[in-house]
């Protein structure tokens, strides 16, 4: 009696190390592809230049509640020269769940879209 049960456990014990392995094989193949927030905030912000030319300086993270992040993103855009007033730009996005909720600029940017007249006016 005392043999089979050493022998269930000995089994139960293999099947569980063995599962660990799995797990581990799993998580390394999809670890690499995984992005961070911050990274995601700062390829939206590639997205959002519509020049194209810009190089990203510094991004960060930080917890804003239990189910919110925001990320903050600095670059610097290289198709402007040195001394232009709008070189240096900055984002923030807002992620709820890791959902993005809210995009913004804080300094730089393209410029806002004109604003549509008003109905009735000329």
């Amino acid at each position: 009696m005392r043999r089979r049960r050493d022998l269930w456990l000995l089994i139960g014990a293999g099947l569980a190390l063995g599962g660990c392995d799995v797990s581990r094989r799993v998580a390394d193949a999809i670890s690499p592809d995984v992005a961070s927030l911050a990274d995601r905030c700062a390829a939206i912000t590639r997205l959002a230049m519509p020049a194209g030319y810009l190089e990203i300086t510094q991004r960060s993270s930080e917890n804003a509640g239990v189910t919110a992040l925001v990320a903050h993103v600095e670059g610097v855009r290289s198709d402007l020269p040195a001394g232009a007033a709008e070189r240096d730009i900055a984002t923030e996005c807002r992620f709820t769940n890791t959902t993005l909720t809210e995009f913004r600029w804080l300094k730089g940017g393209p410029p806002a879209p004109p604003t549509p007249p008003a109905i009735g006016t000329p």
